[in-house]
């Protein structure tokens, strides 16, 4: 499952990947895995078993302004959430 979300992470991130450090790339890549597969947060499968499912699910699944405001405020998401902003064509303010 890795290979699929590298393959991933390298079509959208692309040249932002090469000047991270690995540790960086680890956490964006366990944020995608939480993204992708939030409704799979139960099954404890070995591609998941380490991640937390708990800031994305709390934003897809019980809207809050603190469940928004700790998604925003976590670097990662953040970075996610204005990759894909941005690339939707939306102004970032």
């Amino acid at each position: 499952m890795n290979e699929l979300i590298d393959t991933f992470m390298i079509q959208e991130f692309g040249e932002f990947l090469v000047h991270c450090p690995a540790e960086v790339i680890v956490s964006l890549r366990n944020a995608v895995i939480s993204i992708l597969h939030s409704h799979r947060y139960k099954k404890q499968e070995e591609f998941t078993r380490d991640i937390d499912f708990s800031i994305v699910r709390d934003v897809l699944y019980s809207y809050t302004l603190p469940s928004r405001d700790r998604f925003i405020s976590d670097r990662t998401y953040a970075l996610i959430f204005h990759h894909f902003f941005v690339n939707g064509g939306y102004e970032f303010l």
